[in-house]
């Protein structure tokens, strides 16, 4: 219920005597001065309040909410709370809305995301501090901070809601998709099909997921279960994307495998008898994979002359013979094509970064040694 009659407002908006009220006082309460925005709906009334009142924060994230629309105006109210407030969970509260209100792209958001994630760091420092304390004194407390430590977060602001929920889906996001792709994968690693997937009641799936590294914080998410709706939204994408994964997978594997062989290939500055496609089509054919390398090579068509005479010129070579320059870019191309392929999830084929600097021409017996990425096995002819 109000506290002030309708015809007080109306009378203030309307600029009409006030009868009985002192107008200094009433600018000065900011619940008047909410009322009458509430009804006029007029933003410049915010000048006509006391400097007490723009300070309040119930008042200022009133206003936050009612005008979201108009960024340039909620902007400058809240930079102007935050650079009179010294209360670090309002000011963390005012952040968080502003960055769940404003589009990522306007240079406010910036700003305040940047405050915002100066402030979470603090937290975190914190948390890890905490961690620190009880490996020293008490590692048995350990388990209960968890790995993401949502119980300090807990313990530090548990009278916000807008904040606990705003570190939980922090967190949750980190344990459940640190980085692009991860969670595509994380799911295709624990589920066999489509199926599996779809029998599994999957908010208690990932409940008990997350209590594996949290406690904490899975127990604040089984009681504020909207937390997972982006989540669960996240698996309705990959379910129906699921039957296309392996093959996003093996496209993703040849196209980086040949742009890798490209580089390489720049890297030497071209100082090797053989070209890019006769040395690809010649690992292709020891490996057992020219058909899958000519389905994603947009150089080769099975249909031309080129492929032909590509093929046809491999078949010529014999590993026995090559001279040692070449046989040395034959095993560095070699194991980065078996680096590709043997990855296993879109992750770590993007994770994948070969310093290009290290490869020159050998001119000595000193190959260059790329077995940090792959174990090489002993050379041999791919014709008898």
């Amino acid at each position: 219920m109000a506290k002030y009659p309708i015809k007080l407002i109306l009378d203030y908006i309307n600029g009409e005597e006030l009868n009985g009220y002192d107008i200094d006082v009433l600018e000065n309460d900011p619940l008047f001065m909410k009322e009458v925005i509430n009804v006029s709906n007029d933003k410049k009334t915010y000048n006509l309040c006391s400097d007490s009142v723009k300070k309040n924060y119930q008042f200022v994230k009133f206003l936050i909410q009612k005008f979201n629309k108009d960024s340039k105006f909620i902007s400058d109210i809240a930079q102007q709370y935050l650079d009179s407030s010294t209360d670090e969970l309002t000011n963390l509260e005012i952040l968080i809305l502003m960055c769940n209100i404003l589009s990522p792209e306007c240079n406010e958001y910036i700003r305040f995301k940047t405050l915002l994630f100066v402030m979470q760091k603090r937290e975190e420092i914190d948390i890890e501090a905490t961690k620190i304390d009880a490996q020293k004194n008490d590692p048995s407390l350990l388990n209960d901070i968890g790995e993401t430590g949502f119980l300090i977060v807990y313990d530090d602001f548990n009278t916000s809601q807008i904040i606990t929920d705003y570190f939980a889906k922090q967190f949750l996001e980190r344990l459940l998709d640190p980085e692009k792709h991860t969670f595509e994968d994380f799911l295709h690693t624990r589920f066999n099909s489509l199926e599996e997937l779809n029998n599994t009641p999957i908010r208690t799936y990932l409940i008990e997921y997350i209590s594996y590294y949290d406690s904490m914080l899975a127990s604040y998410i089984s009681t504020h279960i909207q937390l997972l709706e982006e989540t669960l939204s996240k698996i309705e994408l990959i379910k129906r994307r699921w039957n296309t994964y392996p093959a996003r997978l093996e496209s993703l594997k040849y196209h980086r495998l040949f742009d890798y062989i490209q580089k390489y290939f720049e890297a030497i500055d071209y100082q090797c008898s053989y070209s890019e496609d006769e040395m690809l089509y010649l690992i292709s054919e020891e490996l057992g994979i020219t058909s899958t390398t000519i389905k994603y090579d947009p150089s080769m068509s099975v249909d031309s002359e080129e492929f032909e005479e590509t093929l046809e010129e491999v078949k010529q070579i014999d590993l026995t013979t090559m001279p040692f320059k070449d046989l040395s870019h034959y095993n560095n191309i070699r194991n980065i094509v078996i680096r590709f392929l043997s990855a296993n999830s879109l992750k770590e084929l993007e994770d994948i970064e070969i310093d290009f600097d290290e490869f020159t021409a050998p001119t000595s017996p000193n190959v260059l040694d790329i077995s940090k990425f792959v174990k090489r096995p002993p050379h041999r002819s791919l014709y008898n």
